[in-house]
């Protein structure tokens, strides 16, 4: 785990007062059977911001009108980088070697043992 996923996991236990429920969007977008069309996972982001209390983790410009617009906090981590290119390459090796249970890496690994992307 890294990078926001680290923070996230971080945050929850370090600020209980916030004891809001927690959503990684990319757990949302990567299903068993693939990534979710962009409507649908625009409205299960719309169903989960939509309440008076939540956290989602990930970034999506293409969900800043039912994330981002609903958010009274953002917090942004500016990595530098070169750190941000080690920890996508080490997080991709460890996806292609399956090293990583993320909804990401399982997707990844699917999409190549079923011969790659459509």
């Amino acid at each position: 785990m890294a990078g926001p996923a680290q923070q996230a996991a971080r945050t929850g236990p370090a600020i209980p007062e916030l004891d809001q429920p927690h959503t990684d969007l990319d757990d949302l977008l990567f299903t068993p059977d693939g990534p979710l069309p962009l409507e649908e996972f625009r409205r299960q982001a719309g169903e989960i911001t939509r309440t008076d209390g939540w956290i989602v983790e990930g970034n999506f410009s293409k969900l800043a009108d039912v994330v981002w617009h609903r958010a009274d906090t953002l917090v942004w981590l500016d990595f530098p980088l070169p750190l941000i290119l080690y920890r996508v390459v080490r997080r991709s090796l460890r996806q292609l070697a399956g090293r990583d249970d993320s909804a990401q890496a399982r997707s990844l690994t699917a999409t190549m043992s079923a011969g790659g992307p459509d």
